[in-house]
């Protein structure tokens, strides 16, 4: 009887592993069609190292690691985009996650660059986060947005004029079609999803350069990038 527990459950490991071997390969190969169609360039492996940690994004579990990567010139924008997944899962894991998700936390993400160096925000969606107000969440006047969004910032002066009535509208429209979040520190920002609803990258670069282009002209010339430089320490 023990015997036969052990055959069947390695035959069933077996199959797991390569079902996910399949799955891995199959979209490996949608992502770099994808890539070929748009233009753009693609390595199975992350050469850039685009685990930042400055983003709540890569800290949502450990050891940050990124796969299926494509970056270029996507309307007229320099961007990069990877799935995301991590070795471990932290045990802060979001509730309503299937199975798989738990072991591994994928989400798919785009990031591009401004002239600008900003304070860190975070623009949450909702769809994995607890109701109700969070620590340290910023509320808004529209009561839609505060259900859809949950936004953080190290700066809170800066992530309300971050997120102003155009900023807030465009994410409203972004999530009835997208279960989209959004990012902004220094230089770069990413948009991000659970890599289970989105096929390609086509999703997230879309956000990503929606959200570059709806950035308040004020905000970035209140943070322009020389004087970043200039306050770093030598």
């Amino acid at each position: 009887m023990g015997l036969l527990f052990v055959l069947v459950w390695v035959s069933l490991t077996a199959l797991a592993g390569g079902s996910w071997r399949y799955l891995a390969t199959r979209r490996r190969r949608r992502i770099s069609a994808f890539a070929a169609q748009m233009g753009l360039s693609f390595s199975a492996e992350d050469t850039f190292g685009l685990a930042d940690h400055a983003f709540d994004l890569f800290n949502l579990g450990d050891l940050a690691r990124c796969r299926n990567v494509v970056w270029g010139t996507f309307e007229g924008v320099e961007v990069k985009s990877g799935d995301l997944y991590f070795v471990s899962s932290s045990a802060a894991v979001p509730a309503g996650m299937d199975r798989l998700e738990r072991g591994g936390l994928r989400f798919v993400f785009a990031e591009t660059e401004v002239g600008a160096f900003l304070p860190h925000v975070s623009i949450r969606h909702r769809d994995w986060v607890p109701e109700g107000l969070q620590p340290n969440e910023l509320p808004f006047e529209s009561d839609d947005f505060n259900r859809r969004f949950l936004v953080r910032g190290d700066d809170r002066r800066f992530a309300y004029e971050f997120v102003d009535i155009r900023m807030m509208q465009w994410l409203l429209d972004v999530s009835d079609s997208l279960e989209v979040s959004f990012e902004a520190s220094g230089r770069r920002l990413i948009a991000y999803c659970r890599s289970s609803k989105v096929c390609t990258p086509a999703p997230v670069l879309v956000a990503v350069k929606g959200f570059r282009d709806r950035i308040p002209a004020m905000v970035l010339r209140e943070y322009p990038l020389h004087v970043a430089v200039d306050q770093i320490p030598f």
